[in-house]
């Protein structure tokens, strides 16, 4: 999934991928470890395992808001906020540096919205003008 993701020309494949991930992030097996005060019984091992594959599960995310297609940023921003979005996941989001990609994505993602309100601005002056 992960190298369809990235290396598809299909943006709408890539788009899925992204999506696929943001749904196998909240899978409960997943989860499920991360929290170590509530499950005592589990091992060290089986927390690191999770957190070593959330850990890279955001990585891809974050990767995707570099993709040129509005809908493959959109659906990782998307899977970003559903499953890094609890306390749980905090150590998780610094370590892989998730707030500052966040913070620098800002710009750009303004930039978007002005051009899409600007486009639909214009289009809507053209049908009624003409």
């Amino acid at each position: 999934i992960t190298n369809v993701a990235k290396t598809c020309t299909d943006e709408q494949v890539r788009s899925n991928c992204i999506g696929i991930v943001g749904v196998l992030a909240q899978h409960p097996r997943l989860t499920q470890y991360i929290e170590v005060s509530l499950h005592l019984n589990v091992t060290q091992q089986q927390i690191e395992s999770n957190t070593f594959i959330m850990k890279t599960f955001g990585r891809l995310l974050l990767d995707a808001l570099s993709d040129p297609s509005p809908w493959v940023y959109s659906e990782a921003l998307n899977a970003i906020f559903d499953v890094f979005a609890e306390t749980q996941y905090n150590a998780i989001v610094s370590s892989i540096g998730m707030m500052q990609r966040l913070e620098q994505f800002v710009p750009f993602l303004n930039k978007q919205v002005r051009f899409t309100l600007e486009l639909v601005t214009y289009c809507w002056i053209l049908m009624f003008c003409v």
